[in-house]
């Protein structure tokens, strides 16, 4: 079974009552660059978004670069507004990033879209923590499970 009949598996999976659904697509970069999956879901659970007609959508990205090392991004938008945090494992590639972001949320705001982005040193466990705690959220009760493949 390859990785991409595995996140067909998970993302037929209906969502558990109370639960978004949660759709996982692996990502993958040119030259070898490095990998990854995200996770995309809508939540329009809560009654103040319903009565304010509006659907939260979160999206995670699990990466692992080359360069950069582990990196984490959650971004949550509502309506034309992004909120996100990137989370990298250390300190000067945090910086670095820190620096682009400037630019790249005035590429957002160009295209219609307020922004709120930061960048932040987390470690490797707390990153991977995030993941797992998402991929035993969208399976809790269901009965089936994700096959966790290192290569």
């Amino acid at each position: 079974v390859n990785l991409l009949e595995i996140h067909g598996v998970v993302n037929r999976q209906p969502p558990m009552a109370g639960h978004p659904q949660l759709l996982i697509l692996p990502c993958f970069f040119a030259n070898q660059a490095g990998w990854g999956e995200w996770f995309w879901r809508q939540d329009s659970s809560s009654s103040e978004q319903e009565e304010q007609h509006q659907n939260q959508e979160e999206l995670f990205f699990f990466l692992e670069m080359t360069v950069l090392g582990p990196i984490t991004i959650k971004i949550t938008l509502v309506e034309r507004r992004l909120v996100g945090t990137i989370s990298v494992s250390m300190e000067d590639n945090a910086a670095f990033i820190n620096t682009l972001l400037p630019a790249f949320s005035r590429r957002l705001e160009a295209l219609g879209w307020h922004s709120q982005l930061h960048c932040q040193v987390k470690s490797i466990k707390a990153m991977h923590e995030l993941q797992h705690a998402l991929l035993a959220e969208s399976q809790a009760g269901s009965g089936a499970g994700l096959v966790d493949v290192q290569a």
